[in-house]
């Protein structure tokens, strides 16, 4: 099933319609529909785009402020296993003196 749409555009509006669709092989139709879905898409796309480029960048984000979190917790942990050596050492040297 199809239907008609009418629109009202200017003398030079339709000239300058049917330039660009001839320069592109196309009916008057074909151009105006191309011309709309292929805008509309490109807005959907950009739309999409823009959310992924904000997902990937909050992962980025979270990936970077665990990473920060690992590494802080791992140097905590050596600082624990210097100290607990630094004990070990004392240990041994007041058993040594025993």
């Amino acid at each position: 099933m199809s239907v008609q749409i009418s629109m009202r555009v200017s003398k030079e509006q339709k000239e300058r319609l049917v330039e660009l669709s001839k320069k592109q092989n196309k009916s008057l139709t074909q151009y105006v529909l191309d011309r709309c879905i292929i805008d509309d898409v490109a807005r959907s796309s950009a739309r999409v785009k823009k959310m992924l480029q904000s997902q990937i960048e909050q992962l980025r984000d979270d990936f970077e402020r665990e990473r920060t979190q690992l590494v802080d917790q791992i140097d905590q942990k050596d600082k624990q296993i210097a100290d607990m050596i630094g004990i070990y050492h004392l240990e041994v040297k007041v058993m040594e003196g025993i």
